[in-house]
């Protein structure tokens, strides 16, 4: 029976503010294929802020593509927009709607940097902060205005198979870079990663 899903996950609109512009942003990329139009970008204060950020387009048409947070360096590489809108709101791509076809469609490579990376001060902020710092950089060379929609769904109840679940939590004080990535449509893997 169809019931009215949690607000984590609502469904999200998104409407580009000018469509030409990010067309003539993804031919600008592609022509110059330089980091001359990384900026600094803003984010609330009390979350650190990438300080530049690179988004290129990506025609190498591999199945493979992944998204991965090191040392203060963000990496997200042949992504869709979607996927990207997937990280930082948590949210899953079958929820998202109002991305247009042709944008939907290309594949991008991504590098944000945050100068000065304090590891500890980062390792303080939740999953969703640490996601959300992606929200200025995306609205600003994408365009993106979003707002949340409750709607209606059939959901399906998930119950632990008899043994429980066999992947691990990743440790507190673990060093592994935390991201996820996709290998030919076949192989996951995972570090770090939420279970919503």
């Amino acid at each position: 029976m169809p019931r009215l899903l949690p607000p984590a996950i609502f469904s999200l609109l998104f409407a580009l503010a000018c469509a030409p512009a990010i067309h003539a942003q993804l031919a600008e990329a592609n022509a110059t294929q330089s980091d001359a139009t990384a900026q600094p970008m803003p984010a609330p204060a009390a979350t650190p802020a990438y300080d530049v950020a690179t988004i290129k387009q990506n025609k190498s048409g591999s199945g493979s593509w992944g998204i991965n947070f090191h040392n203060g360096v963000y990496s997200a590489t042949n992504v869709s927009l979607k996927d990207l809108l997937v990280d930082a709101y948590e949210i899953r791509k079958d929820l998202i709607s109002g991305v247009p076809g042709p944008i939907d469609s290309v594949r991008f490579d991504v590098v944000a940097k945050i100068v000065d990376y304090d590891r500890t001060a980062f390792k303080k902020l939740t999953d969703k902060q640490q996601d959300a710092m992606m929200l200025p950089v995306l609205a600003d060379r994408f365009k993106l205005k979003a707002r949340v929609v409750p709607r209606m769904l059939p959901v399906y109840e998930l119950t632990v198979v008899k043994g429980g679940p066999k992947f691990k939590p990743t440790p507190a004080d673990s060093k592994q870079s935390r991201g996820i990535s996709i290998r030919n449509g076949k192989s996951l893997t995972a570090n770090g990663a939420p279970m919503p």
